[in-house]
């Protein structure tokens, strides 16, 4: 793999353990407060719970391999650029836009 799409793969990575994470718990406060909302269902919150938290390991899984694939530039460009906010939502573009089109 590229040093740069090493990067940016690392980088997409992160992002989708981020938006996942943030899922799983928008998903865990639906069943906390599911005796309040009369409109969700459990079962359903509790499966689509379940298959996130799936996809999270499998994320982690990919990050890890990904990561520790990464050479020594590729780990200082990685970290210039996870400090980056122009790189950040360009990533978050990027991600929005394959996320569209599946």
């Amino acid at each position: 793999m590229g040093g740069v799409k090493a990067i940016e793969a690392v980088l997409a990575l992160h992002l989708l353990l981020d938006d996942a994470d943030t899922t799983i718990n928008l998903l865990e406060d639906k069943i906390i407060h599911a005796g309040q909302d009369d409109s969700v269902n459990v079962m359903d919150v509790t499966i689509q719970l379940r298959r996130v938290c799936e996809k999270r390991s499998s994320i982690v899984a990919s990050l890890h391999r990904k990561s520790s694939a990464l050479g020594v530039n590729q780990w200082t460009n990685l970290n210039h650029t996870m400090d980056d906010d122009f790189v950040k939502l360009r990533m978050n573009a990027y991600l929005l836009k394959q996320w569209i089109r599946d």
